[in-house]
């Protein structure tokens, strides 16, 4: 006889949670789900009062870093994302100062995915925007289960800045540098010494430096998950 399996079924969290931003909120602040998320972003996230609560949008809470206790604003949104909630996201944040963005939601389309990744191109102080879909995953009725995963995330600055005049190799003095060798110091013949050092520096071999700056890009991988069977 065959074993029977369960049905899995995805929910959006509209569905699940409807309007109810406040509940949902309440969830996002739990320190397991901080925990969940903070390790989906690679930063350790841990509950913090929620001041300047009337510049918190709904569904919003805030968090701070276990590192340095940077705040860091962690969206929650029910309904499908659009162009203004991305507005109004910026706005909020730059009203808390805040260092971080996680802006969370059932899906993103892929003009606000590239919305998002040109403002972390942009960021110059260390400001960070994550975008991060939240799955809840059913099997028949059972209690709903949470996954993040990372759809957008800040680049590196690793390698943008030039290397300063101090750094870059000098081309090189014979004179000074290169002594010539006990039996080229008193040449046998007035055509010997001009000879070789002409021919033991030669142009190509002068000053020929590496100035070149590799432009590198540190991504995280995405995430990968198995859905139960």
């Amino acid at each position: 006889m065959a074993k029977s399996l369960g049905t899995l079924k995805r929910y959006s969290l509209q569905e699940y949670w409807g309007d109810a931003f406040d509940t949902f909120a309440s969830w996002l602040i739990q320190e397991e789900v901080l925990e969940m998320i903070g390790r989906d972003i690679s930063v350790k996230l841990l509950p913090t009062p929620q001041d300047n609560v009337a510049a918190i949008l709904k569904g919003g809470v805030l968090a701070k870093t276990a590192h340095n206790a940077d705040v860091v604003l962690i969206q929650g949104q029910l309904h499908d994302v659009a162009y203004h909630d991305l507005g109004q996201l910026i706005a909020s944040a730059a009203e808390m100062n805040v260092s971080s963005i996680v802006w969370i939601a059932s899906t993103f389309p892929a003009e606000c995915r590239k919305a998002v990744d040109w403002l972390n191109t942009l960021s110059q102080n260390g400001g960070n925007f994550y975008c991060a879909e939240l799955e809840l995953w059913r099997i028949d009725n059972s209690v709903p289960a949470a996954n993040v995963h990372v759809v957008c995330q800040p680049r590196s600055l690793v390698g943008k800045t030039k290397p300063s005049q101090e750094c870059i190799a000098k081309p090189i003095d014979t004179k000074e540098e290169t002594p010539p060798r006990k039996d080229e110091a008193n040449p046998k013949s007035p055509g010997d010494w001009p000879k070789k050092v002409h021919e033991k520096f030669s142009p190509s071999q002068q000053g020929h430096t590496s100035t070149q700056v590799k432009d590198d890009v540190a991504v995280r991988e995405n995430f990968v998950y198995t859905k139960p069977l």
